[in-house]
């Protein structure tokens, strides 16, 4: 997460040398935006804002199986299509081979309109790929104390049911009323809920 939020910072830098800079970020880009404001001087940061990000909570990790993190992953990518009240078509993982799997989710996604007809089981890879490397930097990161002021735009809308299950897993404040980011102790923190 540091790593990339480095990066990050110093494109923005090539093309704008100086700030203020306004970083905002959904999700997990919502993390890489809290390290890239953490990594500028106060004076350079415009306004951080953060998109239904969650702060993870100083629990520690579960090791999560990787029939779960693609369950998660194709859950994730149906949602896109359907929306939260989507019937998620079940995959049955036991004793499948991973290129299988990657075609099920495959055809799945042309079904719903999400991936392309032309698109090839190596694409779904590559996308589980950065989805799973996403989720390890996310549990990695160490969320320490965040002396930044933060807008917060959330979801007013009920979290879905696989969704909350997964975010009890790994240990977010999901249920918080601020997704959990006043234990970072932030200059100031507004919420905005939204639709």
């Amino acid at each position: 997460m540091t790593e990339l939020a480095t990066s990050y910072v110093a494109a923005i830098r090539r093309v704008r040398p100086n700030g203020p800079y306004h970083i905002g970020g959904w999700s997990f880009g919502g993390y890489v935006a809290a390290e890239m404001a953490r990594q500028l001087r106060a004076d350079e940061l415009g306004q951080l804002v953060l998109l239904d990000t969650f702060a993870l909570d100083d629990t520690s990790r579960p090791v999560i199986p990787e029939d779960d993190l693609i369950t998660w992953f194709f859950a994730e990518m149906m949602w896109q299509a359907q929306g939260a009240d989507g019937v998620l078509p079940v995959l049955d993982l036991e004793g499948v081979d991973r290129e299988t799997v990657f075609e099920a989710i495959l055809r799945h996604g042309v079904e719903a309109g999400i991936v392309p007809a032309q698109g090839s089981p190596r694409l779904i890879r590559r996308l589980y790929d950065i989805f799973r490397a996403n989720y390890q930097a996310t549990v990695d990161y160490e969320h320490a104390p965040l002396d930044r002021d933060i807008v917060l735009l959330k979801s007013a809308a009920p979290m879905p049911a696989l969704a909350t299950q997964v975010h009890s897993v790994v240990g977010t404040g999901y249920a918080s009323p601020t997704n959990g980011w006043e234990r970072l102790v932030p200059r100031s923190l507004t919420v905005i809920g939204v639709p």
